[in-house]
């Protein structure tokens, strides 16, 4: 993996100002979701090979959830659905929208922003994971591998409009307000809600 220049402060600042105007898109110009340093919020992984695992990277410097993307997890397989992701794995590949049965060490990886944005960038992840009949998995799977090109910052509206077409799901509305997604998820009942501050890049 190539290695990545810190940015001089001028450049910096710019690279904020300009996430800044796209994720006002992806956020719909919503509130802060967790203001303050809290500590990190620590769920144990379900104990099931079925289930859906939705990450949520939140930029750090301007509180602002930013990219998101599900890890689907069935009785036969493990596929990360990273719409308009950027982020390349070490030991697979990726194909399009998705990667397929990553190594743990590129789960750790795209789990912790690695390699992706500039030197200095400080990330929350925020991890959501809802236990799903087999047959949910398989059909979340179908529809990720169904998925389109997609237009720029529209990874949250092909996150939530899969999570909308699936049963159990009844309460997420296709959009492309990440902060919402997140907030809509991380209140259901049978979610295990997670969140970790990782250190900076």
């Amino acid at each position: 993996m190539a290695s990545r220049e810190p940015l001089n402060p001028g450049r910096r600042r710019l690279l904020l100002a300009s996430l800044a105007g796209a994720g006002l898109l992806m956020t719909g110009c919503t509130a802060l979701l967790d203001p303050g340093d809290g500590p990190d919020i620590v769920a144990p992984p379900l104990a099931t090979n079925s289930k859906l695992r939705v990450v949520i990277f939140e930029l750090e410097a301007l509180d602002l959830p930013f990219h998101a993307g599900i890890v689907i997890f069935t009785p036969e397989e493990t596929v990360i659905f990273d719409p308009l992701g950027r982020w390349e794995p070490d030991q697979c590949s990726r194909d399009g929208h998705l990667i397929r049965d990553p190594a743990p060490a590129d789960m750790a990886r795209y789990l912790a922003r690695d390699g992706v944005g500039p030197a200095g960038t400080s990330w929350t992840v925020h991890q959501v994971e809802i236990a799903v009949p087999p047959a949910v998995a398989r059909q979340a799977l179908a529809l990720a591998l169904q998925t389109p090109a997609l237009p720029p910052l529209h990874c949250a509206y092909a996150v939530s409009s899969l999570l909308s077409r699936l049963p159990g799901f009844s309460d997420v509305e296709p959009d492309v307000v990440t902060a919402g997604l997140l907030r809509t998820l991380r209140d259901r009942p049978d979610a295990a809600y997670s969140r970790r501050r990782l250190p900076a890049t």
